[in-house]
């Protein structure tokens, strides 16, 4: 888990995450669940929360420990 700092918006930073999966041989068409090269999620975008587009905060984010414990220590680091 990585916490950055941009000026990119929305649309910039899921474009540019996009092109980095895809450099790294992910196909945007392959079929869900199945082994992936890169796949980077973003579970949040500042206090930004929206039902659509991409759903911010994630609506699955809370069921993962994989996913809270990080997001806690990047909180308790602040």
């Amino acid at each position: 888990m990585v916490e950055l700092h941009t000026e990119l918006s929305l649309e910039g930073i899921m474009a540019a995450l996009r092109e980095i999966e895809s450099r790294w041989g992910r196909e945007r068409n392959a079929v869900k669940y199945r082994d992936r090269t890169l796949d980077i999620d973003l579970l949040t975008f500042g206090d930004l929360a929206q039902a659509s587009g991409p759903t911010l905060p994630r609506k699955d984010v809370y069921k993962f420990a994989f996913t809270l414990w990080p997001l806690a220590e990047l909180c308790r680091i602040r």
